[in-house]
């Protein structure tokens, strides 16, 4: 999406964007400027780490709402998709990530779910 086009959505679809995305218009403005937006990465993070992005909107949709609030404001997405394309995102996201200690939640979170099975 580039600046003109986010101009040109009407008010709903905007509502629409910023709920979708739990973030206000400034902060859409400067993600569409780095072009950030619609290019969130979350869901492919998530997967990275062996999550699934639909089941954590389901089951923690605050969560989810609020990981894809922090990765629209995000200014590494260039680092981040290098490492989501290398295959070493799992791996090195705690030096890039804002969201790296909600994944490190989620992640204990399920590795105690496997341990309980």
């Amino acid at each position: 999406m580039t600046m003109r086009e986010l101009n040109q959505c009407d008010e709903r679809d905007l509502e629409r964007i910023l709920n979708d995305l739990n973030i206000t218009k400034p902060e859409l403005n400067a993600a569409v400027t780095r072009g950030a937006y619609p290019k969130l990465l979350l869901p492919e993070m998530l997967q990275a780490h062996g999550l699934r992005p639909e089941r954590l909107k389901a089951e923690y949709p605050a969560v989810e709402a609020d990981l894809r609030r922090v990765c629209a404001q995000c200014t590494e997405t260039k680092r981040c998709r290098h490492e989501l394309d290398a295959h070493t995102a799992a791996s090195g996201y705690r030096e890039f990530c804002n969201n790296s200690t909600t994944l490190e939640a989620l992640l204990m979170e399920a590795a105690d779910e496997v341990k309980k099975q």
